[in-house]
């Protein structure tokens, strides 16, 4: 719900079942926080998945976000995030790689995270045209078991065809670097 109450607040129920994945995906979001132009909210989710076929084990996380972003100049917006999640790898096939058996067990990951975004589409909810750019930090090791840096960006355009179709061209890319560790397969990136 967009719009939840009449009052621009936004609502998201995600859920999503299957016979290798389950999740659950609960947020919140207020538009003007104490009245000013400053959006928060906060999400909470659970998410649990049969990796056996791909990389031989099982995975359950189950977490929160709290989150809040604002405009610090026209098309830009600066946002920050804190998140406090539970991961646990289980169910390690014998045949399953070192670097995977090393990983078995349960940790806690706590970061801090950062993102800034130049948005220059005529519509965040349909845009026709234009295009955002968006580039995040994440240091994970806030407290918790797990100490990471990772950098991303995200960038999409968008282009009228014709009527109402809209093209849209989209990259996604990424660092991340263990901080005296080594990255957890649960906090690497993956294609698709």
């Amino acid at each position: 719900e967009r719009n939840l109450l009449g009052r621009g607040q936004d609502l998201r129920l995600g859920l999503q079942l299957s016979k290798r994945r389950q999740e659950i995906d609960l947020g919140f979001t207020e538009p003007y926080f104490l009245d000013r132009d400053i959006s928060a909210g906060f999400d909470v989710f659970r998410k649990k998945a049969d990796l056996q076929e791909e990389s031989s084990f099982d995975q359950d996380t189950v977490g929160f976000t709290l989150r809040a972003n604002y405009t610090f100049a026209e098309d830009f917006r600066h946002g920050v995030n804190y998140d406090l999640r539970e991961d646990q790898i289980s169910n390690v096939d014998a045949t399953a790689s070192r670097l995977i058996k090393q990983q078995e067990g349960i940790f806690i990951t706590s970061s801090l995270g950062q993102s800034i975004t130049y948005d220059i589409r005529d519509s965040r909810l349909k845009p026709t045209k234009g295009y955002v750019v968006k580039f995040s930090q994440t240091i994970a090791g806030i407290g918790g078991d797990v100490h990471y840096l990772k950098h991303s960006t995200k960038n999409s355009y968008h282009w009228p065809l014709w009527s109402d179709w809209v093209g849209n061209a989209a990259f996604t890319g990424g660092h991340v670097v263990g901080l005296g560790e080594d990255v957890r397969v649960n906090d690497r990136f993956f294609l698709g």
